[in-house]
């Protein structure tokens, strides 16, 4: 999950999506890439996630004094099918600008997630920036999601998105933006309604028929610490999250029979 600007979805989509991918029998490994901890925290509480030592977060993985590795990070949730690797504040100081320059090893992560085993979907969550995190991610990823809110500042930062993606590709050439999702629709503006036709305009076919819609059951489920398809699972955000889910298992099934034109397309 990737996009420059902070609030439109990116913390919320990887934890409801991982909830929609689990109840549909998939096994799910979050990695919570951000320094803020938001996903951490969403499933453990905020006092749990900055009681963590460092070497128990991902910034293990940038401590050459820390061994780490998927048996020393991953932690299981209570959900069924759903595993994390938790991060705190102890990440922050190596989120540095620009990525390229950092004194770490920004393959770090690829090289986590290769030594992995038994996940179905790795979802990564990344900051509200193009710093080192989020490159780390891009490595990482076989895919791209950008999440994108329906209004105008929700939409501007794509050109410096698709900017880095393409430069990521030149270390990642199996990377793909699978597509732009639209968050916190609400059907009843029109400027949503605008704003969604505008960007499936722009990007033709990169868009996601599925919308996450504006809910207060997903604010809800949150204060639960539970995945929606968790909490309420037969409730409109629930459905969607499940429609979510089937579209992107059919989009990375058909790019992976028949690849798909890489991310410099998009322009």
């Amino acid at each position: 999950m990737l996009n420059k600007k902070g609030g439109v979805g990116k913390t919320s989509s990887c934890f409801h999506l991982a909830g929609a991918l689990a109840k549909l029998k998939y096994r799910v490994l979050l990695i919570d890439n951000d320094p803020q901890g938001s996903l951490s925290r969403g499933f453990f509480g905020t006092e749990a996630v900055e009681s963590l030592p460092k070497e128990a977060t991902l910034a293990a993985l940038y401590d050459d004094a820390i061994p780490a590795g998927p048996e020393t990070l991953i932690v299981q949730t209570e959900f069924k099918n759903i595993d994390i690797v938790p991060t705190s504040q102890e990440y922050d100081p190596y989120n540095v600008n620009p990525p390229h320059t950092a004194p770490y090893d920004f393959e770090a992560l690829r090289h986590f997630v290769a030594g992995t085993d038994g996940y179905d979907f790795i979802l990564i969550d990344s900051p509200p920036n193009l710093y080192f995190c989020s490159w780390t991610a891009l490595l990482a990823a076989d895919y791209a999601i950008v999440p994108v809110q329906t209004e105008d500042f929700g939409v501007q930062g794509l050109v410096d998105v698709n900017h880095v993606v393409k430069e990521a590709v030149t270390y990642n050439g199996d990377l793909k933006i699978l597509g732009y999702l639209i968050t916190m629709y609400d059907k009843r503006r029109a400027t949503h309604r605008d704003y969604a036709g505008d960007l499936r305009e722009a990007f033709p076919n990169a868009v996601f028929e599925q919308m996450v819609p504006d809910s207060a059951t997903f604010t809800a489920s949150l204060v639960h610490r539970k995945p929606v398809s968790f909490f309420r699972p037969k409730s409109a955000a629930a459905l969607a999250m499940k429609a979510l889910a089937e579209e992107i298992i059919a989009r990375t099934s058909r790019e992976a029979e028949t690849p798909a034109e890489r991310v410099t397309a998009h322009g």
